[in-house]
């Protein structure tokens, strides 16, 4: 049988085990954490650029599936950056081009740090209004336009090709922090991801 001071001596921890279990998670988590942020940034932008590819294919296989002209909107001036789809409306008498009519959700978002930015060497066109009609005043809003056999143009320059536009991201330490989507003639996008 056991005395009470024997018990006693073997019930718990001592002061200096929890200290040491207790260092070791600050160590671990110190480690971690940052990782897992770095983690976390790089998911972003990349989850951005695949959602906005997914959105520019919707709007190319809706343009040959529905006979009408598309269109995707983008605000490079927004933090994080917002884009828009459009459909063509036609006069059904007449079958002539009468403006656009947004789809839903009418306005999307990229993730959080995530922005749009046009490319200076090859941008892509803006030749719509806040009314989305074709003027001589524009919104400030590149729009990429896809044909009715998905094909895809410069909207201020249909001489010129649909354009290149960039994802960036403010996050420097992540491996990727823009990605260069470049809209060909075809209608397909090319998509390459740098660090700058």
């Amino acid at each position: 049988m056991q005395t009470a001071a024997a018990r006693s001596r073997q019930c718990g921890y001592s002061l200096a085990e929890a200290l040491v279990v207790v260092a070791i998670i600050g160590l671990v988590t110190g480690v971690s954490v940052p990782f897992f942020m770095n983690y976390l940034r790089a998911n972003r932008i990349r989850s951005s650029a695949m959602y906005f590819q997914t959105a520019l294919r919707f709007a190319r296989q809706r343009a040959v599936t529905k006979r009408i002209q598309t269109r995707v909107s983008f605000d490079p001036n927004a933090r994080p950056g917002t884009y828009t789809i459009w459909e063509a409306t036609y006069d059904p008498t007449t079958n002539a081009f009468t403006g656009w009519s947004q789809t839903q959700p009418l306005t999307r978002s990229l993730d959080q740090g995530v922005y749009f930015a046009n490319d200076v060497a090859q941008p892509v066109g803006d030749g719509y209004d806040n009314t989305g009609s074709a003027t001589a005043n524009t919104d400030g809003k590149p729009d990429i336009i896809f044909n009715l056999d998905g094909t895809s143009v410069n909207s201020a320059d249909s001489t010129k090709s649909p354009g290149t536009l960039w994802l960036k991201t403010d996050f420097g330490s992540v491996t990727y922090n823009r990605y260069s989507m470049q809209i060909l003639s075809v209608g397909t996008v090319t998509v390459s991801a740098s660090h700058g």
